[in-house]
């Protein structure tokens, strides 16, 4: 399946919402999913202007980094969405399986490897 930028689901036919939320097994929202990211480093300065920027917006830190990863994303998904869809068809790939690849690899180097094992499947 190619991916075009009007379709809603650019892996396959999983709903966008599915990407961002878990479900117990009776497929109802439980959680949504987690990054674990430990300690993130920042300068000083802007340790200190993200604290002044979440008290402003009165919300926690941990809400605050959420939407500013979210918002992050959204805006860089576009440009993403591209390079998955060229990777995929100078391989001769799907875009699904691009974007499974480096959804769970845990380097670059792996998603490589991930890759050419794939190509070799399918020739």
């Amino acid at each position: 399946m190619a991916h075009t930028n009007r379709s809603l689901y650019p892996i396959g036919d999983i709903p966008m919402h599915s990407w961002y939320h878990e479900s117990d097994e009776n497929n109802k929202e439980s959680t949504m999913a987690e990054l674990q990211s430990g300690s993130i480093p920042l300068s000083e300065h802007d340790h200190d202007w993200f604290k002044v920027m979440t008290n402003l917006a009165e919300r926690s830190i941990r809400a605050n980094l959420g939407n500013v990863l979210s918002d992050f994303v959204a805006s860089q998904k576009p440009a993403y969405i591209e390079k998955i869809q060229y990777e995929a068809t100078k391989y001769g790939l799907e875009f699904d399986e691009v974007f499974q690849i480096y959804r769970t690899a845990t380097s670059s180097k792996e998603a490589q490897a991930m890759r050419e094992e794939l190509i070799k499947q399918k020739t």
